[in-house]
């Protein structure tokens, strides 16, 4: 690995560490295990059971929908979004719910129409 390569991993790993910060605080959950906490809180959270990822793509959500086939899920969209802008970690935030508000429902629709008899 060459100096530019482990620069840019380090920028990763940095940028990711701070989506789960930005995520986390507001909902109270901080520290080395703040990625799994912040999962469980959205799956409790949640009436769809939704999980949360963070990989080196981002932010991704969705649910696995029971009683259905159904699965469904959203990458969050980063463009524009800079840690170092004022303003950033809210806007991730509002993207962040967006996209669970969608997914639920989503879920909630296949849900209906996998579980809902016919007259």
């Amino acid at each position: 690995m060459n100096e530019i390569d482990l620069y840019r991993m380090q920028e990763n790993e940095a940028f990711g560490a701070w989506l789960i910060e930005a995520i986390g605080e507001p909902m109270g959950i901080t520290g080395p295990d703040a990625a799994q906490r912040i999962d469980r809180a959205v799956y409790k959270g949640t009436q769809c059971g939704a999980w949360v990822r963070f990989d080196e793509k981002g932010i991704m959500v969705g649910s696995i929908v029971e009683g259905s086939d159904a699965e469904f899920a959203e990458r969050i969209n980063l463009k524009g979004i800079d840690p170092q802008t004022e303003g950033a970690a809210e806007e991730l935030n509002r993207r962040f719910w967006a996209a669970l508000d969608y997914i639920e429902d989503a879920a909630e629709e296949a849900w209906n129409e996998a579980n809902n008899e016919w007259e």
